[in-house]
């Protein structure tokens, strides 16, 4: 089989690339660069720089209080879902801890926040904080996914 192949030390290793998103990141088809060189499929890491707003992400729900939610999400990134204005307490709105869900992102921002090393310490040091806010909603879950894709065959 092609795709089995033994490496250095004799051990047998596998040398297909699942194209499951797993890792949280975009799974990239197999494609063909200039020389005619052939690129497998891969799956590419998640990282704060390639979010954006509408991207669809799992989650998992770490802690839960009545006017916000705190999501683990892939490559050690935290999201925040904030109740809205005339919303429903999210302890009402969300499912228990430790659920896996899809979230959809509302926006991600970057703030530079002062901060004192110590109370004694006269000078500040600005440190650059990322929030990653997030919504459970359906409508902005499910936005973009069209019900024939599920239908065809």
């Amino acid at each position: 089989d092609d795709d089995l192949r033994t490496n250095k030390d004799g051990l047998l290793i596998n040398n297909t690339i699942s194209t499951l998103p797993l890792g949280g990141g975009a799974v990239l088809q197999p494609s063909t660069v200039a020389g005619g060189r052939r690129m497998p499929a891969k799956i590419e890491l998640l990282s704060f720089g390639k979010l954006g707003k509408g991207m669809k992400v799992l989650g998992v729900i770490r802690e839960v209080k009545e006017e916000y939610a705190v999501v683990s999400l892939p490559t050690m990134l935290t999201g925040f879902v904030r109740r809205t204005s005339n919303g429903p307490p999210l302890t009402q709105v969300l499912p228990p801890v430790n659920t896996i869900m899809a979230f959809s992102i509302l926006q991600t921002t970057t703030e530079e926040v002062t901060t004192k090393s110590s109370p004694s310490s006269k000078a500040a040091t600005p440190v650059k904080k990322r929030r990653i806010e997030l919504s459970p909603l359906p409508n902005h879950v499910n936005s973009g996914i069209r019900l024939d894709e599920f239908l065809s065959s």
